[in-house]
């Protein structure tokens, strides 16, 4: 599933993977950048693989910022 459509700057935002340390705190998100992936293939050629979302997060109980992809928060009214 595409969340990246769902998430903008300013939203509020719970992390739910559980194996983070940060697992169900809330922040707002800063802002949301695509990174390609590549793969090098045992020739040594590089092949693009995707796309990870990655989102930038201020926690509201530290205050520090962490960086989630899109699979690990969950909107949040």
């Amino acid at each position: 599933m595409n969340r990246l459509s769902r998430l903008a700057t300013g939203d509020k935002v719970e992390i739910i993977d559980r194996g983070s340390p940060d697992f169900r705190k809330t922040g707002k998100v800063i802002k949301c950048v695509c990174k390609p992936l590549t793969m090098i293939n045992s020739g040594g050629k590089s092949i693009s693989s995707g796309v990870l979302t990655l989102c930038e997060v201020k926690l509201e109980d530290t205050g520090t910022i962490g960086e989630f992809t899109v699979d690990q928060l969950r909107e949040i009214p």
